[in-house]
């Protein structure tokens, strides 16, 4: 352990702090890796975040599109019912 002097404003402190020695950033980094590596959770998220952003999309043209199927059936219908009344 290595025993470093520390001045802050108001008092010096003189308690031992522990420098990082090379096997500990080695087991740090060891550490980090190991956490980035393993990433199932982080695949079950992202998965789950883009089947709701699909839904949310095919939701919202369905509707939009529901609109426009609506209007060209009501327009077909008033012009085979016109076609209708001028054969008759």
């Amino acid at each position: 352990m290595v025993k470093y002097l520390w001045y802050t404003k108001y008092h010096i402190e003189t308690q031992p702090r522990v420098a990082l020695h090379s096997s500990r950033v080695a087991h740090m980094l060891s550490m980090l890796i190991s956490f980035l590596a393993h990433d199932e959770g982080q695949d079950l998220v992202e998965y789950t975040l883009l089947m709701a952003f699909v839904i949310v999309t095919m939701t919202g043209l369905v509707m939009g599109i529901g609109d426009s199927v609506k209007t060209v059936t009501n327009i077909s219908t008033s012009q085979l019912n016109a076609a209708d009344t001028m054969t008759h």
